[in-house]
């Protein structure tokens, strides 16, 4: 699948990935979510054609028209909506809504809680309540995307009482290697993206066994935001 004129995405490689993903998940006994943010100016054919090879139950998107024309084109999809800007929406493709907006509740709704003063989210107590109404059912944690999460945050999370039986989304590509300590401290469910295309730890750089690191081929040295920068570039 060509990327952009010098990149080239090779589909049984991608799938090598995801495959191994699934069964690692599935024998930490932790749900996740698909991250294809990285195509989020790619046309909806593109995101077609993605969907029809990759073998993921669960995908996150922000790009709303590609949400709803994967939801059309493959209804048993999960459709995640990673709604950064917070806004209010209540949309049939949208299976799970990831926002720090606590004005638009409903079943879609994974209200995100604020551990650190500069990240987005509601406080722990107000998601506990609406938990505990039984308003919401869903709910996690931003951290930085760029280097694992802090213990220290870990362990201010665990201080909030969610529920056993709430899904609570608290890793992501940088917190790959810490899938049993995400757990010991109450996550199930995590979000990745970077992991899966290019196999690699995210702040060490070092290959994860198992994982493939030539998901793109490409005569130069590439990485996520190289891919995302040229993507953007060609389509503007």
């Amino acid at each position: 699948m060509e990327i952009t004129k010098d990149i080239e995405l090779i589909p049984e490689r991608l799938i090598e990935n995801i495959e191994f993903l699934n069964d690692y998940f599935k024998r930490h006994n932790v749900q996740w979510t698909f991250v294809a943010k990285l195509f989020h100016e790619y046309s909806v054919d593109f995101m077609k054609e993605l969907i029809k090879i990759v073998p993921v139950e669960s995908i996150a998107l922000y790009n709303l028209n590609q949400l709803e024309a994967i939801k059309n084109f493959k209804p048993s999809l999960e459709t995640w909506f990673i709604n950064y800007e917070g806004i209010e929406i209540g949309a049939p493709f949208i299976d799970v809504n990831l926002t720090h907006n606590p004005t638009n509740i409903d079943k879609s709704t994974c209200l995100m809680v604020t551990l650190e003063e500069d990240r987005y989210g509601v406080p722990g107590e107000e998601v506990e309540e609406l938990i505990r109404s039984n308003q919401i059912t869903k709910t996690g944690a931003y951290f930085d995307c760029s280097r694992p999460p802090e213990i220290d945050l870990l362990k201010k999370w665990s201080t909030y009482d969610f529920q056993e039986n709430t899904l609570k989304t608290m890793g992501t590509s940088s917190a790959f290697s810490m899938i049993e300590t995400i757990k010991a401290y109450g996550g199930n469910h995590f979000r990745i993206g970077e992991t899966a295309f290019f196999g690699k730890e995210i702040n060490t750089q070092q290959n994860i066994k198992g994982l493939r690191q030539d998901v793109f081929a490409s005569r130069k040295k590439i990485n996520y935001h190289i891919i995302e920068n040229k993507i953007s570039h060609e389509n503007n």
